[in-house]
């Protein structure tokens, strides 16, 4: 407009310099327009946001997404998407109700195959010839605890990322029945019920794998039903629990650890090359096998009465203990003489007034007498004094006591 009007006044014709500023000045003052505000028209206007738009439709048009009732910049996660963690992003997929990787974990770093996954603070991994191409096509290989970290409650978070957790067996029992039903079969809560033990079902293995030019020609991928899921099982082989260590089966077999612990062995799944069902056995936990996570909170202390959780800390910190006692490297020793100290006050915290749980802890601080940590012996003391409050007729803490004061501490 200001333009414009200076446009009649012949403005170019005979107007001095100086004398052209002030009138496009007045005339802008006259039509209501800022010489601000006529230089910023092109930014964006600040009301463009998210928080502005209050239903779907108008959410969606501004080219934003709407859950949760609101109007959001970011796409709400949901499954199917990926996940990244560690540096690596993860397909997921929906089986039923579930929500599992689509692939096998590969989070860690590489030991050579001979060596043994130790509870050092860092997690560790097997690659199939102690090659680490390897994990990057079948992902990483496992020991037990390693996969777990350390925690023999089902549906720990493990190796997995936040919100997630290594599958117990019940859950493998589930995705097993769904994939039952997903082929029409019959019988499936029956064929898959966490009872019946190695080969189960018809072709249930053949549907999970996935990917057959890695797999060696067999019934597995001969079968109609071939990678008739999104989970694409690969064949990684395992690294074996012999002497030798060696790895095998890679292109011959998939096996998967759950978090479901039997005494010295885990529950387990297989799929080999020559058979269509899915093998359920039990496996000892020094062999290296994949990992799949699946979405859901690890097991909640919560679950778990105040007696109950102070039980679970103090095996904690007399196993850190143990492990403590029987290392030769002095680094790991003191991480695990800190991990016995803070479970053992953790469970005399949640569990004050049982006896036992302070007898234990000052069985532990005793111990670390001998490990010259400074202080042990007055702790030792101090646990053993409160166990005699909590029952006072008790012989055993007695001596106990009397042991703690006659130990002897190295200057």
């Amino acid at each position: 407009m200001i333009l414009s009007i200076l446009s009649t006044m012949n403005l170019n014709r005979g107007i001095s310099t100086p004398i052209a500023i002030l009138l496009i000045v007045v005339v802008a003052a006259i039509v209501g327009v800022g010489i601000w505000q006529f230089t910023a028209t092109n930014e964006e206007p600040e009301s463009n946001q998210p928080s502005n738009y209050a239903t779907q439709a108008s959410c969606e048009d501004a080219g934003y997404h709407w859950y949760d009732n609101s109007c959001h910049e970011e796409k709400s996660w949901q499954c199917g998407d990926k996940v990244s963690y560690k540096g690596q992003d993860y397909n997921t997929a929906k089986i039923g109700s579930q929500c599992w990787f689509a692939e096998n974990i590969n989070v860690g770093k590489m030991i050579n195959g001979e060596k043994m996954q130790t509870d050092n603070e860092v997690i560790e991994k097997y690659c199939y010839q102690n090659k680490e191409s390897n994990c990057d096509v079948y992902g990483g290989l496992y020991q037990w605890e390693e996969a777990v970290q350390y925690n023999n409650k089902e549906r720990a978070q493990g190796i997995c990322p936040e919100g997630w957790h290594v599958p117990s067996d019940d859950e493998f029992c589930t995705l097993e029945q769904q994939i039952c039903q997903n082929l029409g079969h019959k019988n499936c809560s029956s064929t898959f019920n966490c009872e019946n033990t190695e080969y189960r079902g018809e072709t249930e293995g053949s549907a999970l794998a996935g990917s057959d030019s890695l797999w060696q020609e067999g019934a597995l991928v001969l079968s109609e039903k071939f990678s008739n899921s999104p989970l694409k099982v690969l064949p990684a082989g395992y690294r074996s629990v012999l002497a030798s260590y060696d790895f095998e089966a890679e292109g011959y077999e998939a096996n998967f650890w759950t978090s479901t612990l039997s005494e010295w062995a885990s529950r387990s799944r297989s799929l080999v090359y020559h058979r269509t069902g899915i093998s359920r056995k039990l496996v000892t936990v020094g062999s290296g096998f994949s990992v799949r996570c699946l979405k859901g909170s690890a097991s909640l202390e919560s679950d778990l009465s105040q007696e109950d959780k102070a039980e679970e800390y103090m095996k904690k910190a007399e196993d850190a203990l143990e492990k403590a006692q029987s290392s030769s490297k002095e680094l790991e020793a003191q991480q695990q003489i800190k991990k016995a100290v803070e479970f053992a006050l953790e469970a005399t915290d949640l569990d004050p007034d049982n006896p036992e749980i302070w007898f234990r802890q000052g069985n532990i601080y005793l111990k670390l007498i001998d490990l010259d940590v400074k202080g042990a012996k007055a702790k030792a003391i101090e646990s053993y004094e409160k166990a005699i409050e909590l029952d006072p007729g008790n012989d055993i803490y007695q001596k106990k006591l009397e042991e703690a004061k006659e130990a002897k501490v190295n200057p």
